[in-house]
C-alpha cells in the first residue's frame, strides 16, 4: 500500500466509522487493499456474502440481472458495498462492477469480528448504516437514474485541427455547468511532476491515478483528451471515464477506426460510448452509416458550428438537458404546438423529444423544423388542409385506409430519425408480442405511422416482421422511456379525454336510427362516432398507467382540451391556443416566468 493510498484509506475509515485518528490508523495498518481495473467484477449476484468493502478510490456500479441489466446505483469513494451480506449472511443480491480503476479495502467476516471486538463503536456505526440503506430501498429513495458523468474521455476519430477545436469548444461549454480540468499528456508536461505521463506511450503510475482521483473531487468535470491512436494514455483515459465521447467530422469516412476495433473490456451497460458528429452546414445525412458498426448509447449532432447544438451537447453531458414527452390524443394533440410555443417564449430549450401517436407526430415536427412558427405552418398544411382523417375505406382492417396519412407523413416528415438534430423516439405497440416498440432509427414517416396506427381506425404497420399499432395501447405517455435518456428534467404533456358530459338516452340507438337522425331535420343524436369510440376506448384502457407515468414527470402540462373533438381538425387554432395559454400558466407558476 503506497503512502497516498494508506492516507486515503485512513481518511475513509475515519469518516465511515466515525473513528478517531489513532483507531483509524490502527485498523488501516491491519487491512489489505484490493485493486480492480475498469470493467472488472467485484462480485456477482448469487455469490456467497462473507465480506464487505470500502471504496477508497474509483467508482463502482450496482446492477441487477446480467442478462437484461437494471441499474441500481453507484458507489463512490467513502461508501461501502456488501455490508448487508456481511451482517445477514445472505447471498449477494446484485452485480457490482468497477467503472474505472478502483482501490478498496476488504473486511472479511472473521477480520471484521476481530476488529469490532477491539473497536466496539464500529458495530453500532455499521448497524446504523445498514438500517438506513434498507429504509432507503424500502421507500424507493433511489430514483435508479444514473448520474451525469464526472470524467469524460474525448476520443477523436481522426487527428484533425477541426476535431481539436471541437474538443476545446466542448470543454468551454462544460465550463458553464461547473469547473473543468482538461488533461492531455502535452498539458501534463507543464506540471513538471516525474510521476505524470509526458507522452501518450508512458506508463501510468499509481501516483498519477491518485492525483486524478483528487482532481475528480476538486472539479465538476475531469476531461481526458486523446488522439486517434491506441496507446497507454488512451487506455487509461477510456478506463477512467464515465463516458467516452467519439468525435467525428461528417465529411470524413464513417468506417470503424483501427483503435475502435480493440473493444473495451468494460460492459456497454456500465460505460457509455456516445458519437458526436460535426457537420459543415445545416444538412445532416447518412448518420446510419456511422452507427451501423459502432456500439453507441446515443449520438448527437453539431450543425455548421451551431451554438444551439453545442449548448445542447453541454447540457447532455452535464445532466442539465430537457426532455419533452408528448402524449396521444388525436386532433387534441395540436395543443402540443401551443405548449412548445410557451416553452420557447420562456427560453426553455428542448433537447430530447419522445411521443406516442399524435404526440410522436407533433414531436418529430418540432425535431425537424425547430422554429415554432414553422412547426405550426407545417402541421397546419399537413393535418388541417391535408385532412388525414377523411380517407374512409371498406372497414375490413380499419375504418380509414391510412393512405392519406402515409402520403402526408412522407411529404412533411421526410428523412431518417438518426439525422434529426434533436434526438427523438416514437412509441408503438407490438400486437404479436405485447411489447412496446421504441422507434429511434429508420424512416421518420414509418415510425410515426406505426405510433399512430390506432386499432380499427388506421391499419397496422409492419415493423421488424411484426405488426405494430398505436403506442397508446401500451404506453400513451412514455415518461419512463425518457427517464432512461441523459436528461435532467422531463416536461410531459398529457391529453386527457375525460369530461363530465352525459348521454341523453337510455339505450344506444341502432345504426338505422342514427342514419335516419342524420337525414331527418331536428333528429340529431349526440353520440360519438365509431372512430371516436375507438379512440376513447384506447385512452380509457390505458388511463391509470398514463396517470402513473405523468406523476414521474418533473413538469406536467394538462391542457384543457377534453371538450374538443378527437377528429375535427377545423378547431386547430383553438386547440393550439389552449395548449399555449395553459403552458404559459404552468411555466409562470413553476419558474416565475412572466406571462
Amino acid at each position: 500500500m503506497t503512502e497516498d493510498t494508506y492516507m486515503a484509506t485512513v481518511s475513509v475509515l475515519r469518516e465511515y466509522f466515525d473513528l478517531p485518528q489513532r483507531e483509524a490508523d490502527d485498523i488501516a495498518s491491519q487491512l489489505k487493499t484490493i485493486h480492480l481495473a475498469g470493467g472488472q467484477v467485484l462480485f456477482k449476484q448469487g455469490d456467497p456474502a462473507d465480506s464487505m468493502y470500502l471504496l477508497v478510490r474509483g467508482r463502482l456500479q450496482v446492477w441487477l440481472d446480467s442478462e437484461a441489466p437494471v441499474y441500481i446505483g453507484e458507489v463512490v469513494p467513502g461508501e461501502s458495498v456488501g455490508e448487508v451480506g456481511l451482517i445477514t449472511g445472505e447471498a449477494r443480491s446484485a452485480d457490482v462492477v468497477a467503472v474505472r480503476s478502483c482501490i478498496l479495502v476488504k473486511f472479511e467476516q472473521t477480520a471484521f469480528e476481530r476488529l469490532a471486538a477491539e473497536h466496539p463503536s464500529m458495530v453500532m456505526r455499521l448497524t446504523a448504516i445498514v438500517a438506513k440503506r434498507l429504509h432507503e430501498n424500502t421507500i424507493g429513495a433511489d430514483s435508479k437514474k444514473r448520474p451525469s458523468p464526472s470524467i469524460i474521455c474525448l476520443r477523436p476519430l481522426d487527428n484533425s485541427e477541426k476535431l481539436v477545436q471541437l474538443s476545446e469548444s466542448i470543454c468551454a461549454e462544460l465550463e458553464k455547468h461547473g469547473s473543468v480540468l482538461y488533461l492531455t499528456p502535452e498539458i501534463l508536461q507543464r506540471y513538471e511532476e516525474r510521476s505524470f505521463p509526458a507522452s501518450e506511450s508512458d506508463r501510468i503510475s499509481q501516483e498519477f491515478e491518485h492525483w486524478c482521483g483528487q482532481q475528480e473531487q476538486a472539479h465538476r468535470f475531469l476531461v481526458l483528451g486523446c488522439t486517434a491512436e491506441h496507446n497507454k494514455w488512451s487506455e487509461f483515459a477510456e478506463g477512467q471515464s464515465d463516458l467516452i465521447l467519439l468525435l467525428g467530422a461528417s465529411e470524413s469516412e464513417p468506417s470503424l477506426r483501427e483503435f475502435e476495433k480493440q473493444s473495451s473490456v468494460v460492459p456497454r451497460h456500465v460505460k457509455h460510448k456516445v458519437l458526436l458528429l460535426s457537420h459543415p452546414d445545416e444538412q445532416i445525412t447518412d448518420t446510419c452509416r456511422w452507427l451501423e458498426n459502432r456500439e453507441t448509447e446515443y449520438h448527437l449532432h453539431i450543425r455548421g458550428g451551431s451554438d444551439a447544438d453545442l449548448q445542447r451537447v453541454g447540457r447532455m453531458l452535464s445532466g442539465n438537458a430537457n426532455g419533452l414527452v408528448l402524449g396521444g390524443g388525436a386532433a387534441r394533440g395540436f395543443a402540443h404546438i401551443g405548449t412548445y410555443r410557451a416553452l420557447c417564449e420562456a427560453g426553455i430549450p428542448v433537447d430530447w423529444i419522445g411521443g406516442t401517436s399524435i404526440g410522436a407526430i407533433m414531436g418529430v415536427a418540432i425535431a425537424l423544423y425547430g422554429d415554432v412558427d414553422l412547426v405550426e405552418e407545417k402541421v397546419r398544411a399537413a393535418f388541417v388542409k391535408g385532412k388525414p382523417f377523411e380517407d374512409y375505406t371498406l372497414p375490413v382492417v380499419s375504418v380509414l385506409s391510412g393512405n392519406r396519412m402515409n402520403k402526408l407523413s412522407q411529404r412533411f416528415m421526410p428523412g431518417e430519425i438518426e439525422d434529426l438534430a434533436i434526438p427523438f423516439f416514437a412509441i408503438s405497440s407490438d400486437i404479436n408480442t405485447g411489447d412496446v416498440n421504441i422507434h429511434e432509427s429508420g424512416q421518420i414517416w414509418r415510425a410515426t405511422s406505426a405510433s399512430a396506427a390506432l386499432p380499427g381506425v388506421l391499419p397496422p404497420v409492419v415493423h421488424r416482421n411484426n405488426l405494430a399499432v398505436d403506442g397508446a395501447v401500451l404506453n400513451n405517455l412514455p415518461v419512463d422511456v425518457m427517464a432512461t435518456k441523459p436528461v435532467g428534467q422531463i416536461f410531459a404533456v398529457k391529453l386527457s379525454s375525460q369530461n363530465d358530459s352525459e348521454v341523453e338516452f337510455d339505450d344506444v340507438p341502432s345504426g338505422w336510427k342514427l342514419l335516419m337522425a342524420k337525414i331527418l331535420p331536428g333528429e340529431a343524436l349526440d353520440i360519438p362516432s365509431l372512430t371516436s369510440l375507438l379512440f376513447k376506448a384506447t385512452e380509457v384502457a390505458n388511463r391509470k398507467r398514463t396517470t402513473q407515468l405523468a406523476d414521474r414527470a418533473d413538469i406536467l402540462f394538462e391542457p384543457p382540451v377534453q371538450n374538443f373533438s378527437l377528429l375535427k381538425v377545423n378547431q386547430f387554432d383553438e386547440v393550439v391556443n389552449a395548449g399555449y395559454e395553459h403552458g404559459i400558466r404552468i411555466l409562470s407558476e413553476t419558474f416565475d416566468v412572466e406571462s
